[in-house]
């Protein structure tokens, strides 16, 4: 994934995190703890999946998404995802010529 892309993708994390749990802004840390520092519960998390696969087209299963504590573990989690789907539409692409 690109340094351009990553950034992207942290920037429009973090926006999805602040609508979903009402932060009105983006100062706490990749650290930041998505239920003890943020205040996210499980009706957070299952938004916050909702509003990420349509954001990066991408399917998230909701056990591995509920293992993610920290802003940065979702950004991980996100910029893998991302990449993986990016594979794998070029190797179908591939395929088909």
């Amino acid at each position: 994934m690109k340094a351009d892309t990553q950034i992207e993708t942290q920037v429009l994390v973090r926006q999805i995190i602040n609508e979903t749990l009402q932060l009105s802004d983006c100062s706490y840390s990749l650290n930041a703890d998505l239920a003890h520092d943020l205040g996210a519960d499980s009706i957070d998390y299952s938004y916050l999946i909702i509003k990420m696969e349509k954001a990066f087209d991408i399917v998230i299963f909701d056990d591995k998404f509920h293992e993610l504590k920290t802003v940065g573990d979702v950004i991980r989690f996100i910029e893998e995802k991302v990449a993986i789907e990016e594979q794998m539409a070029l190797i179908e692409e591939e395929s088909v010529h």
